[in-house]
């Protein structure tokens, strides 16, 4: 339950400088001493504060209260007028020069201060120098000050008013009474819905131009969080409509003024009957698209290099690798060979390493160079544990700068390479696509490798899929399953699956795929703690933090990643030590997962580790990722999340041992082809399948995963020209 208390900070226990999580002990107005904990900016012992916010109680540190707003009272004695100058907010007066300050004016102070700072040059020991910084310091806590009691009456907590304060500064308040709409683009974490609040309390109104066109990008943006690079015109003005309540003519002028500023680009395509479609671009979503084609296209047609690339060269090759080659597989091979831009495709078990391994080994045998490369950490690292080559992430082959936010490598220094390849190219979406192929040297090479049944990337965009259909780009698929995967049933359902039959299990022992039957998803998540706590580490001898992968469709629910993620960290890590960061519990030894890509710590979306200690006193979390002993401070743990349970999205790209997957009819929107698949072909060993065959049957038979609008295809084909 929320309430309000009034007092005065006793004692700063522990100040991070960066986000200002404070820890403090406050002596209430109730005379009883309380420790409180929350962001508090420039505030020091002795400030008389009014919290709001809630107890709680800490399994450790006992009762403390958790703050979610706070205001600041101007000292009214003299003795705390002179302790508050006196302190560490206002450098350059000290104890003995606010004693005569306060002397001199007493409690007038602060309206001297506020209003005649010039009258304290009198006082002995102020110079012109010191005036000026006393006056500058003064004032910047002056506009600290009112700027965040300013944005706290708009109704925002103390982490989004320090946000927008230590972006805008001085210029908060104008600014936001200028446009608050432009919070959206200049702060994290602003989005339409809270700079509407605040528009509407600063007195925008509700037809405001300003307003409209802040809803249309929000929307736009939106969509292309859900992979979208643009999106059909008339659907975004009817959906901007709705959301304001507002006739289209005016989301139609608002269109025309943002396509003149050019913060969006509306693109029309002729369709099939001549009848005009128009889509609506984030301006600098449309920039990345067409150049993509043109940069495709200028591959595509480029003058091949002459690689020598003779059939003894080819059967030399395969011996040395002490396997063979399929006819199919030369053909594919020569075909790749042949074309500066190629793709191939196929299923798990159909050859795609085999032909990359010997794609390399004959590049290599030519003294040409080789860059092999995936979307995300732990795809390289497999990538590079099957090619025994290196592999980098994109990432870290464009050698990016998380300072500057920009790649070292691009078309002004290019890569020192003659082919890249790219693994798990389904995962790529359109801006890395587009700096990856900014990189590219003339002489370049370019394969991209993948699945294209997997789920689409996070990200705006279908790369691999647009390529594939545009029919453009030399496409070799692969459907065989080779000798060598022909026993694995984890291969024969993938496939199954993915031609939309059910999965066969005998359930035997020996298999390695299972199916267990469920209707209660209450009994399921009994299975699946059964299985990750006695079954599998038992006889089986598979370690449960490191081996073992459970993938949920959902968050939410009995059998969701969330409820998931509870209850197998109650029984596998029970005695761990608690560190409670704000609602989150983590324990020493979880088993967490990095949720985005951080340059900085060189740690990626989807790479796992484990906590393996803390320090209370320094608020850090120490956390192995394979070992790599990294540090986060608290306010860094929004990045990281208990990854006993991940979903669908999150394995993408990545392989385990052993996968437990649950899938129910409660799961519905989520139930779609390609994430079954995708699901099960995550598992190398054993693949473990629980829940509702009527659920099973829901997936196979949606195979319209959720629609994606781009014109990347188009493009390709020439119905765009660009």
């Amino acid at each position: 339950m929320q309430e309000t208390i009034h007092g005065k900070i006793e004692k700063i226990i522990f100040q991070n400088n960066e986000n200002h999580y404070t820890i403090a002990t406050f002596n209430s107005d109730g005379n009883s001493v309380i420790t409180v904990v929350g962001n508090l900016y420039q505030i020091s012992s002795g400030d008389k504060l009014e919290l709001t916010g809630s107890f709680y109680h800490h399994p450790i540190y006992g009762n403390q209260f958790k703050i979610e707003s706070y205001k600041a009272y101007l000292p009214d004695t003299v003795e705390e007028i002179e302790s508050y100058l006196a302190s560490t907010l206002l450098k350059g007066i000290g104890h003995q020069l606010a004693k005569r300050i306060v002397d001199r004016f007493g409690t007038e102070t602060f309206n001297i201060l506020d209003n005649k700072i010039e009258k304290i040059k009198s006082i002995p020991g102020i110079g012109k120098k010191r005036f000026e910084f006393i006056s500058k310091t003064w004032n910047q806590l002056k506009d600290s000050r009112e700027a965040i009691l300013y944005l706290q009456n708009l109704g925002l907590n103390i982490n989004s008013a320090l946000k927008i304060y230590k972006e805008l500064g001085s210029k908060t308040i104008s600014k936001i009474e200028q446009n608050p709409y432009a919070l959206i683009d200049s702060i994290d974490g602003i989005g339409f819905i809270i700079a509407d609040r605040i528009a509407y309390h600063v007195g925008f109104e509700e037809d405001s131009i300003e307003r409209i066109k802040a809803a249309i990008i929000y929307q736009l943006f939106q969509l292309a969080n859900n992979g979208n690079a643009c999106y059909p015109q008339n659907k975004l003005i009817r959906s901007v409509s709705e959301m304001l309540g507002m006739d289209v003519s005016k989301i139609e002028e608002a269109l025309c003024i943002l396509e003149k500023e050019k913060t969006i680009k509306i693109e029309s395509v002729a369709d099939e009957d001549f009848s005009r479609n128009d889509f609506v671009y984030i301006y600098s979503l449309f920039i990345i698209e067409k150049s993509i084609g043109k940069k495709l296209l200028a591959l595509h047609y480029a003058k091949k290099d002459s690689i020598q690339i003779s059939d003894k060269l080819i059967s030399e090759t395969v011996k040395k690798q002490k396997f063979e080659l399929s006819s199919e597989q030369i053909n594919a091979l020569k075909a790749v060979l042949e074309n500066k831009i190629a793709v191939i495709t196929g299923g798990p078990g159909t050859g795609k390493t085999t032909i990359i391994k010997t794609i390399i080994d004959i590049f290599e045998s030519q003294e040409l160079k080789v860059s092999l490369c995936a979307p995300t950490g732990r795809a390289a690292k497999r990538i590079s544990q099957t090619t025994h080559r290196e592999a980098k992430t994109i990432h870290r082959l464009l050698e990016y700068n998380p300072m500057e936010g920009l790649f070292s490598k691009n078309s002004e220094n290019t890569l020192n390479t003659n082919l890249v390849i790219v693994d798990e190219a389904s995962m790529i979406d359109m801006n890395l696509f587009y700096n990856l192929l900014d990189a590219l040297p003339d002489n370049c090479y370019l394969l991209l490798v993948g699945d294209v049944n997997q789920i689409p990337p996070i990200g705006p965009g279908n790369i691999l899929r647009d390529i594939i259909d545009s029919g453009e780009i030399k496409t070799i698929v692969f459907n065989k399953i080779y000798r060598q995967a022909e026993g694995s049933e984890i291969i024969l359902n993938a496939h199954k699956i993915n031609n939309g039959e059910f999965p066969i299990a005998s359930n035997k022992k020996e298999d390695d795929f299972f199916f267990l039957k469920y209707f209660s998803e209450n009994n399921a998540l009994n299975e699946i703690i059964k299985l990750c706590t006695k079954i599998l580490p038992g006889k089986l001898s598979y370690n449960p933090f490191k081996d073992v992968q459970v993938i949920s469709p959902m968050y939410k629910g009995k059998v969701g990643v969330d409820n998931l993620n509870n209850s197998l960290q109650r029984m596998l890590n029970p005695d761990g030590e608690e560190i409670k960061i704000l609602s989150n519990k983590f324990r020493v030894g979880d088993k967490v997962m990095q949720i985005r890509n951080n340059y900085e710590k060189d740690i990626f979306n989807g790479d796992i580790g484990e906590i393996v200690n803390y320090d209370k006193g320094e608020q850090i979390v120490y956390i192995n990722f394979d070992g790599k002993l990294l540090k986060y401070e608290f306010s860094d743990m929004e990045e990281i999340t208990l990854a006993y349970a991940i979903s669908v999205h999150k394995s993408q790209g990545s392989e385990y041992s052993v996968v437990i997957v649950p899938i129910f009819r409660s799961h519905s929107i989520m139930l779609q082809r390609n994430l079954l698949y995708t699901a099960v072909t995550r598992g190398k060993e054993k693949v473990y399948l629980l829940g509702d065959e009527q659920a099973i049957h829901r997936a196979l038979r949606n195979t319209k995963s959720e629609e994606r609008n781009t014109l990347l295809k188009e493009r390709l084909q020439g119905i765009i020209k660009d």
